[in-house]
Parts: C-alpha cells; sequence; structure tokens
C-alpha cells in the first residue's frame, strides 16, 4: 500500500507498470480496486496511478470538504507531490468522470485526454436512489445491486458515510455540460446500455458538433455500471487504443454499437 499527504491528509494510491503516466479516478461506489485490471492492461506501455479519493477507500476520512473541488485540489496536489510528467491521460468513472472532466477544464498543458466512464452530465442522468437518500441506505442498496462485484463491495465497506452524503448532495448543482464544450483535449465518453444508475445522454450529446477538439462516445451493450469489471478485455482494450491514438474518432470496437459526437 502506498500513501502520501495531500494538504495535511492521506492520499492512498496504487501505481504500476512503466511508460506514459495514466492516472485512474474512481467514483462514489468504490476504491481503486475495481481498476485493477485495466492498469495491469497498461503495465507494458504505460506507468498508471490509481487514487483512492479522499473519504473513501484507505485514503482519509473525517476531511469535511467532499466536494467536487475539494477533490480537484487533491488530484492537483497529488500530481505535483508525485512529480508526475505531464502531460498525461486521466480515466475516471461516474464521480471521478466529473472530477476528471472539471481538472482538466481549469489546468492548463496537464491533460493529455480524458476517457469519461459513466459521467453523469447533470443530476437528470441519476438514478433517483443516488439523490437525495441517505448514505448509510445507498450503501446497502449498492452492497446488494453488486454483489457480484467484490471489488465493489469491499469499497463500498470503506466509504466514510459523510463523504457519500456531501458528494451526492452536489447532484443538483451537476452541470458538466459546459465542462465537455470547453475542455481542451481529445475526450472519450463510455456509456453502459444497462447501466440503471447513469442515464446515456443521447440528446444532450447530439446537440452541437462544431466545438474544436475531438470527442467521441461509445455505448456498450450488455454492459451496466462497472465496465471495467463486466467486460474488462473489450474495456482495456478501447483504453489503449484511445491513448495510442491522435483521435478518437477512428475507435469502433467491433461487436459494439458506436457513434460520432463531435
Amino acid at each position: 500500500m502506498s500513501v502520501t499527504t495531500v494538504s495535511g491528509q492521506l492520499v492512498h494510491y496504487e501505481a504500476f507498470g512503466r511508460g506514459k503516466p495514466v492516472i485512474f479516478v474512481h467514483g462514489w461506489l468504490g476504491s481503486w480496486r475495481y481498476w485493477w485490471p485495466t492498469m495491469q492492461a497498461l503495465a507494458s506501455h504505460h506507468r498508471s496511478f490509481a487514487v483512492d479519493l479522499w473519504g473513501f477507500g484507505d485514503s482519509s476520512k473525517k476531511v469535511g470538504d467532499y466536494t467536487i473541488g475539494s477533490h480537484v485540489a487533491m488530484l492537483d496536489g497529488f500530481v505535483n507531490k508525485m512529480g508526475i510528467a505531464r502531460p498525461f491521460t486521466l480515466v475516471g468513472h461516474s464521480l471521478g468522470a466529473a472530477i476528471a472532466l472539471r481538472y482538466a477544464r481549469t489546468t492548463s498543458g496537464y491533460v493529455d485526454r480524458i476517457a469519461a466512464v459513466a459521467m453523469p452530465l447533470s443530476q437528470d442522468h441519476v438514478n433517483g436512489y443516488l439523490v437525495g437518500k441517505e448514505a448509510e441506505r445507498v450503501i446497502d442498496q449498492s452492497r446488494n445491486k453488486f454483489a457480484n462485484f467484490p471489488e465493489v463491495v469491499m469499497g463500498l465497506g470503506k466509504a466514510d458515510l459523510g463523504a457519500l452524503d456531501q458528494s451526492t448532495s452536489q447532484l443538483p448543482d451537476l452541470a458538466l455540460g459546459d465542462d465537455l464544450r470547453q475542455v481542451d483535449c481529445p475526450t472519450l465518453l463510455i456509456f453502459g446500455a444497462r447501466d440503471a444508475l447513469i442515464k446515456y445522454p443521447a440528446e444532450e450529446l447530439d446537440a452541437g458538433d462544431q466545438e474544436p477538439f475531438d470527442q467521441h462516445c461509445i455505448l456498450l451493450e450488455d454492459c451496466s455500471h462497472f465496465p471495467m469489471l463486466e467486460q474488462p478485455a473489450i474495456f482495456n482494450r478501447l483504453i489503449r487504443e484511445f491513448i495510442d491514438r491522435e483521435s478518437p474518432a477512428g475507435l469502433e470496437p467491433k461487436n459494439y454499437w458506436q457513434r460520432r459526437t463531435r
């Protein structure tokens, strides 16, 4: 287990592989653990870092500020503390995708590209059981819903109820459409067609196609909220190809319906 400090608080992370850096950021329901298969798949050409956000996994609890802004600052502090070479690839899932997108928008020259998995563009795209519910109830429901994924269940057992409460309380104000339009690096959006937690924002992604930077969306059939665990071979190949391509526009995984959103 590897630990560093940012703003006087512990940040747990795991690092693996050699080569160009990739940083993984988990979501509301988990920790660094569900990124492990992808980190292994990238190990021969990439140095992967997977962090536990404050209030989750083995990072500090009772921090007091679990807002997206606080976690963006935590991520920035981690990058600087670790001396991670820039630019790097960011891969985020649900809450982690929102943090990654906001981080890329507010920094310059740090992020080479972003893969945003199951990212909620707004509260309208989030299942109601995450909104306005007590954290303990959310964890209990999630533990039952994702019982087949031990990596997720283990992360749920370590989550600080206050962190989950505060981070989900921001959902009514969540509006990532502007961030998506203004981010200045290639972006890959991945959604599961059977995701019961995050809805695929088809209308929002279809609106406007004049932005200057490449953005590409892939909808994975027969996949729900955790494609990195449900279909690791397909997911890992997508991430590898996305990192290696100049533009994500050519990504067309076999056997999966895909669409160009920009």
